[in-house]
C-alpha cells in the first residue's frame, strides 16, 4: 500500500510538472511581441482610420464642406426649386440642377434643423446657419479613402503581455473597425488575424496575409480613391478657371480682412496674377502629391502675401469654392485658407 501510494504520489507530482511548464510556454508566447502589430504601425493605423471612417465628401456638392455629411432626409433649395433628398441617389438630381446654367450662382440653402454625422461617427444637430458655419469653420477637414475596403466580418487577435492573456474576435463594420483602431493605444498588441479580404475600387477581392501585403495594396490605390470632392474634380483644372478671392484665413484667429482687397488668377503654366494693390502682384504655384496628400505651393512676390507662402494640404474642391489648410509644429500652428471663386 505504501508503494502504491508513493506512486500515486510522484504521479501527481509529474502532472502539476507538466501543467506548470505547459502554462510557461503559453506565457512566453503571449508576451512576445507578435508580427504584424497594428499597434506600432503609425502610418498604416492611419491609412486604416482613414478607410474605415465615416464617409463625409459624398454630399461635398451640397455641403461644400468634407468635415461631415449631412443626414437623411432633408431638405433644401438649390437656384430656386426645393428638393427632400431620401438617399444618394438624389445627388445626381442636384448635379444636374447645378450644371443647368453655368451663369448662376449654384445656391444651396438648406430647411434647418438639420442632422449631421462626422468623420468619428458623432452626430450633431444645426438649427440655424449660424451653428453651420461655426461648425465648418472649427473642424479639421478629413480625408477619407472611401474607394477601398475590407470584407467584413475581420478578425482581430490582441494580446496584453502584463496579464499574459490573449483574446480572438471578429468585427463585423466598419465602424467597429474604425473604433478599435482609435483605442490601439489601450492594447500591448493588436493584429488582425490573417489571411484577410479586402476589396480594392475595381471591386476585385483580393486576399492579403501580413501587413506589408496590405500597406501595399493601399498604397497602389490610394490615387484611385476620391479624397478630393465631388462634383468631378481636378484641382488643377479648376484653380486655373477665372480669378478667386480670399473668403476665409484663419491662424490664431480669423483674418480674412486682410485679405479681402486682393482677387487670384492662377494661370496654367504655374504663375500667379495677384490685383489688389497699387501694382500687380507676381507668384507661382504648383501641385503635388506628398504620402497620399495632395498638396500646393504658392510663393508671391509681395510680402503682405508672406502668411500664404507655405505647403498647404487641399482638403476640398467644387467647382467655386478650394480649401486648404497647413498643420505645423506637432499641430500648435494650423492656419486655413479658403479661395471662392468670383
Amino acid at each position: 500500500m505504501k508503494t502504491l501510494k508513493n506512486m500515486k504520489n510522484l504521479l501527481i507530482v509529474v502532472i502539476l510538472s507538466l501543467v506548470s511548464f505547459g502554462c510557461e510556454k503559453e506565457e512566453l508566447t503571449v508576451s512576445t511581441p507578435p508580427e504584424n502589430n497594428l499597434v506600432t504601425n503609425l502610418t498604416l493605423r492611419n491609412k486604416l482610420s482613414r478607410i474605415t471612417q465615416y464617409e463625409t465628401s459624398v454630399d461635398n456638392i451640397i455641403d461644400n464642406t468634407n468635415c461631415f455629411a449631412v443626414n437623411f432626409p432633408y431638405t433644401i433649395t438649390v437656384n430656386n426649386q426645393t428638393l427632400t433628398l431620401q438617399d444618394e441617389s438624389d445627388y445626381q438630381t442636384i448635379k444636374n440642377i447645378i450644371d443647368e446654367d453655368d451663369s448662376d450662382n449654384d445656391v444651396v440653402t438648406f430647411s434647418f434643423p438639420i442632422t449631421v454625422t462626422y468623420y468619428d461617427y458623432s452626430v450633431q444637430t444645426f438649427v440655424n446657419i449660424q451653428e453651420f458655419n461655426t461648425a465648418i469653420a472649427g473642424c479639421v477637414s478629413s480625408q477619407e479613402l472611401a474607394c477601398m475596403q475590407f470584407n467584413y466580418p475581420v478578425g482581430i487577435k490582441t494580446y496584453d503581455s502584463q496579464n499574459l492573456l490573449a483574446e480572438t474576435f471578429s468585427i463585423g463594420s466598419k465602424k467597429a473597425l474604425f473604433e478599435l483602431l482609435n483605442e490601439l493605444d489601450n492594447y500591448d498588441a493588436l493584429t488582425f488575424n490573417y489571411p484577410l479580404l479586402f476589396i480594392t475600387p475595381n471591386n476585385a477581392t483580393v486576399t492579403l496575409t501580413n501587413n506589408q501585403e496590405l500597406d501595399t495594396t493601399i498604397n497602389n490605390f490610394i490615387s484611385d480613391c476620391n479624397t478630393v470632392i465631388d462634383p468631378d474634380p481636378d484641382f488643377n483644372d479648376i484653380i486655373t478657371q477665372g480669378s478667386w478671392y480670399v473668403s476665409y484665413f484663419f491662424r490664431d484667429t480669423d483674418q480674412t480682412d486682410d485679405y479681402e482687397i486682393y482677387d487670384f488668377v492662377f494661370n496654367g503654366g504655374g504663375t500667379v496674377s495677384v490685383t489688389g494693390e497699387s501694382s500687380p502682384i507676381g507668384g507661382t504655384w504648383v501641385s503635388f502629391n506628398d504620402d497620399s496628400e495632395l498638396k500646393v505651393v504658392f510663393v508671391f512676390s509681395s510680402s503682405n502675401l508672406e502668411e500664404l507662402q507655405e505647403d498647404w494640404t487641399i482638403t476640398e474642391v467644387t467647382q467655386n469654392v478650394v480649401k486648404i489648410e497647413h498643420i505645423s509644429g506637432g499641430g500648435d500652428d494650423i492656419r486655413k485658407l479658403h479661395f471662392t471663386k468670383n
